[in-house]
């Protein structure tokens, strides 16, 4: 059967009211289901206009148990004229409503069986120079949710200003990293690793970060040197 129609309307409409399921395809050989052949350009091959589902699934795989080395789902583009920008891609999950302090994860990957060991909840494979994962997370003190975080989430990385990264444990900032030394955050003070050249004079370890001719240096090899107010007082060989 094979319906053409050449005018600027519907070619099929199914109007259903009653309470059942509107279109069945039951394909009982081993081919496509479905198969579109679309010469759209620039609208959606299939397009889901403002659906009012609130507790279903818009797009439901259910039990899709016989998989073995197939997929759930393929996106394939081979085009070199792709050029999603930095704020698009290939694959787009888009939030824009304002739904507050509720609870919502926009990607959800759950291996929800202890024994699959062999299963990897997320790989990337980047095969040219540019990032494999960037993470553009509003820069700030978020050493309370880090942008990248682990276990319950208020331990991992984060920038609190650009090219500065922090990391924070169970809430709290632990370490900062700056371009010219590296911090940490102890009870009553901070250590600091310098990214200098060592001498007599200049310490690269200082039990403050914030008095930085006050530490150990390395004037010559097998030696150290111990440095306050920028002058070697002791040297350790």
């Amino acid at each position: 059967m094979k319906i053409t129609n050449t005018a600027a309307t519907i070619g099929l409409e199914i109007a259903q009211s009653g309470g059942a399921v509107a279109l069945k395809l039951d394909q009982n050989a081993n081919e496509n289901a479905i198969y579109i052949d679309s010469e759209s350009s620039s609208s959606s091959v299939i397009y889901i206009g403002t659906p009012a589902a609130t507790t279903g699934h818009i797009i439901n795989i259910a039990a899709a148990d016989s998989l073995t080395t197939g997929s759930a789902i393929t996106v394939d583009s081979g085009g070199t004229a792709l050029a999603s920008t930095a704020t698009g891609g290939l694959v787009e999950i888009l939030h824009t409503g304002d739904s507050d302090s509720n609870v919502n994860n926009l990607l959800y990957i759950v291996n929800d069986d202890a024994g699959s060991t062999g299963t990897v909840g997320l790989t990337i494979k980047q095969d040219s120079t540019g990032a494999a994962l960037v993470l553009n997370a509003a820069v700030g003190d978020r050493k309370a949710a880090p942008t990248l975080a682990f276990g319950d989430g208020d331990t991992g990385f984060f920038e609190e200003s650009d090219d500065e990264l922090h990391l924070a444990q169970a809430g709290g900032k632990k370490v900062m990293f700056y371009s010219g030394f590296v911090a940490g955050m102890v009870s009553g003070g901070s250590w600091g690793l310098q990214h200098v050249t060592p001498s007599a004079t200049v310490p690269t370890l200082t039990p403050a970060y914030n008095d930085a001719n006050c530490g150990i240096g390395h004037a010559s090899a097998d030696t150290l040197n111990l440095i306050t107010g920028g002058a070697s007082r002791m040297v350790i060989d």
